[in-house]
C-alpha cells in the first residue's frame, strides 16, 4: 500500500497553518505533480553550472591562444633569421590561430587537429 505524499497532505503545514515552501535561494523552482505519490523538482542551478563551465572553457581557450600567438611569433622570427620560409609560414599560421582563439575564446579547429583533440585525424597531423 502506497504512503500518502506529505506535500499534498495538511500534515505538511507549518504550525501557523501555511504550507512549507523552499527557502529563497535565488533559484527558481518548478514543481510538476505526476501523480499523488511523486513529484519532480528542477532548479536553475544546472544552468548556472553549465554557464560556469562554458566561461571556464572560453577563458582556457583565450589563455591557450595567447600562448600560441607568442610561440608562433617567436618561432616565426627565428625561422626568418635562418631563412626558413616554410617554417615562417607554418609558425605564422599558428600565431594567427592563437590570435583568433584569444579574441573569440574558442579553440581553433586547426589547433584541435594539431594537438590531437580530433579522433581519426592521424594522417592530417603529420
Amino acid at each position: 500500500m502506497a504512503q500518502n505524499n506529505p506535500i499534498n497532505d495538511s500534515a505538511s503545514l507549518s504550525p501557523t497553518g501555511s504550507a512549507n515552501g523552499p527557502l529563497n535561494t535565488s533559484s527558481s523552482y518548478k514543481t510538476q505533480t505526476t501523480n499523488p505519490s511523486t513529484s519532480t523538482t528542477t532548479s536553475s542551478s544546472s544552468t548556472k553550472i553549465s554557464q560556469a563551465g562554458e566561461f571556464t572553457k572560453n577563458m582556457l581557450a583565450a589563455a591557450h591562444g595567447a600562448g600560441e600567438k607568442l610561440r608562433g611569433d617567436f618561432n616565426s622570427t627565428v625561422d626568418k633569421t635562418f631563412n626558413e620560409n616554410e617554417g615562417v609560414a607554418k609558425n605564422q599560421r599558428i600565431a594567427n590561430d592563437g590570435e583568433s582563439e584569444l579574441s573569440t575564446g574558442q579553440f581553433a579547429h586547426s589547433t584541435k587537429n594539431r594537438e590531437g583533440a580530433i579522433p581519426g585525424d592521424h594522417e592530417r597531423r603529420k
